[in-house]
Order: C-alpha cells, then sequence, then structure tokens
C-alpha cells in the first residue's frame, strides 16, 4: 500500500481541504488492509482495503462564521479489471455532509 495526502488551509482564509490517493494490492480479502482515514468532526473513517485498486478521498470545510461550520467528504474507490479473472469490481462511492454548530 502507498498513500499520498494534501492538506491546504490558506492562513486568514474560511476553508481548507484535504486529499488523500491510495494505491493498494493484497492477494485477497483475507490479507486486507486497514488505515485511518481523516473524517469529518466526530467521526473517523477505517477502511478495509483488499484487491487491487485505487483509493481517495477529498474533504472540504468552510467556516460560514464563528460557531458555524460545514464540511462535505467524498471518497471512492477504484478496481480496475483484474487481469487475472477478467472480471471489473465495481467502485464504491460515498458522500457525507455535516454542518456543525459551537455554542
Amino acid at each position: 500500500m502507498f498513500y499520498q495526502e494534501v492538506r491546504f488551509k490558506p492562513m486568514g482564509k474560511s476553508y481548507s481541504f484535504s486529499l488523500r490517493w491510495s494505491v493498494f494490492s493484497t492477494e485477497s480479502y483475507d490479507s486486507r488492509i486497514y488505515t485511518y482515514e481523516q473524517d469529518m468532526a466526530g467521526a473517523f473513517s477505517l477502511p478495509a482495503y483488499s484487491g487491487k485498486g485505487y483509493r481517495y478521498y477529498l474533504i472540504t470545510r468552510y467556516r460560514l462564521m464563528k460557531g458555524l461550520d460545514i464540511w462535505l467528504r467524498y471518497s471512492t474507490s477504484i478496481f480496475p479489471k483484474q487481469i487475472e479473472t477478467g472480471e471489473e469490481i465495481e467502485g464504491r462511492d460515498e458522500l457525507k455532509a455535516q454542518i456543525r454548530w459551537q455554542f
């Protein structure tokens, strides 16, 4: 497994981004790899990577005003056509949204 993560938070701005791209290759589900992924406030993600494929996620946070944030997270897994079996596995997409009000 290999991954690269980039986080972008400009100084003085009310938004930030985080992007991770992963490549993984395992023999089977029995040899799966677990890795922690950044998630929205108050949540975490620990997906199992198995087979051969790619995964990426993008998190965006926008602060509307002090104490009020909007978070969006999109993630997907891509499994290219398997050479050994000739079958294509459908990817898994996930979209999350959160509005957080702190007082």
